[in-house]
């Protein structure tokens, strides 16, 4: 039989615990009334995604309702990487996806220009055209192409349909803010031919051209605006008309078969040189022998003409004798990686049969 004694002791142990869970309550209950100030919230949201604010977070209460607003206000957002192409069930209509991650979401076409914050984009990839996709460009996100531009044109060299569209659509927005351009060696002379032949000149902002699918180098420079002009010739006009802001251009190719022509042709140049300009060569997919590496001086211009290697790609790089270090030590990295160079890729993969106007 348990004593009067223990059965106190046991009473008030189980007291003592009510009491331990009551405490805990009004803890609790304090907790749930800390005040938070905005501006914690506001910092705690650049940590949440977009879509979870607006389908989550926002309809907890009025306040998180406004809040969402005044963060999405204040905050300057990219729309990523689009592909816009022909719809998957065959219909002569464009379908625009966003990449998340690996996959493709399918998004509505806009019919009103985005927020203020949005203030750019990684990639378009465009590869269907209709007048959904015009509207889009040219007047839904127009400012969007403002600065920045690296036009990457994929366009068969036959298709003229295409080029007639590049023309008289897109080309004065590009063209106005292109800083890079990436395209097929044989779509050199169509641009010359469809658009202009003073062409990469023209492109006041361009600063890099890569060639790729076609082993093409600027050689000797001449005239750009006679139509006896080469490809080369006219890509060593362009590479030989200093920038304003005394930045090199640079330009991008793989060593063609008369990889030795164009150098000694480019040496020749800068050693008639009475104009200094700046300019880096990246050549890639090629070796340097023991002996192939050379620098050559222009007293006349102050400049120095180097050809060597850095890593798996051969640099041609013409420069002041005396020269900031740093600056063109990351210049050359940029030129021997342009990956870390790429602006805001706009990319036409298109054929004829990708047109569809109305």
């Amino acid at each position: 039989m348990t004593s009067p004694a223990k059965k106190q002791q046991k009473k008030r142990i189980h007291r003592f615990g009510d009491a331990q869970r009551r405490k805990s309550v009004r803890i609790a209950r304090r907790r749930r009334t800390i005040n938070v100030s905005n501006d914690v919230w506001l910092d705690v949201f650049r940590f949440v995604g977009r879509a979870r604010l607006g389908e989550k977070v926002a309809l907890l209460s009025v306040r998180f309702d406004a809040l969402v607003d005044k963060f999405n206000e204040g905050t300057k957002f990219s729309i990523g990487q689009l592909e816009i192409q022909r719809a998957s069930s065959g219909r002569k209509a464009a379908a625009i996806k966003k990449r998340v991650g690996r996959k493709l979401v399918p998004q509505p076409f806009p019919q009103t220009q985005p927020p203020d914050s949005i203030i750019g984009f990684t990639q378009i990839n465009i590869s269907y055209i209709d007048n959904n996709v015009v509207s889009f460009l040219l007047h839904r996100i127009k400012h969007l192409f403002n600065t920045d531009i690296t036009l990457w044109l994929n366009i068969g060299s036959d298709q003229g349909r295409c080029w007639s569209v590049i023309k008289t659509l897109f080309w004065d927005l590009m063209a106005n803010n292109c800083t890079s351009m990436l395209i097929d060696g044989t779509s050199v002379d169509v641009l010359r031919t469809f658009i202009s032949p003073t062409v990469f000149r023209d492109c006041a902002k361009l600063r890099s051209i890569e060639i790729f699918a076609n082993d093409l180098l600027p050689d000797s420079p001449a005239d750009d605006q006679k139509a006896s002009a080469s490809a080369g010739q006219a890509l060593s006009k362009w590479l030989h008309t200093p920038r304003m802001d005394g930045r090199p251009k640079m330009f991008r190719s793989a060593g063609p078969a008369q990889l030795e022509q164009n150098l000694a042709e480019l040496k020749t140049a800068f050693l008639n040189a009475i104009i200094p300009v700046n300019y880096i060569v990246a050549i890639v997919d090629l070796a340097l022998g023991d002996d192939e590496p050379f620098e050559l001086e222009n007293g006349q211009t102050g400049e120095r003409l180097t050809y060597r290697q850095v890593g798996d790609v051969c640099l041609l790089t013409r420069s002041p004798v005396r020269r900031e270090t740093q600056n063109w030590a990351q210049w050359e990295e940029e030129a021997a990686d342009w990956q870390k160079t790429r602006g805001k890729i706009v990319e036409f993969w298109i054929s004829d049969r990708d047109l569809a106007f109305v």
